[in-house]
């Protein structure tokens, strides 16, 4: 995933439920979970 596709994935999943978020963008509910662990490691750096 792109940096850019992370912090937007991440962004909405903030908003919405994680299930709700891979069901507005089309993609998995893993490839949220992935994007908001990456951000959050970011973070915590």
């Amino acid at each position: 995933m792109t940096t850019a596709y992370v912090l937007f994935l991440a962004h909405w999943a903030k908003k919405l439920s994680w299930k709700e978020t891979a069901l507005s963008f089309r993609t998995s509910w893993d490839k949220v979970c992935q994007a908001v662990e990456v951000v959050v490691v970011w973070g915590l750096g």
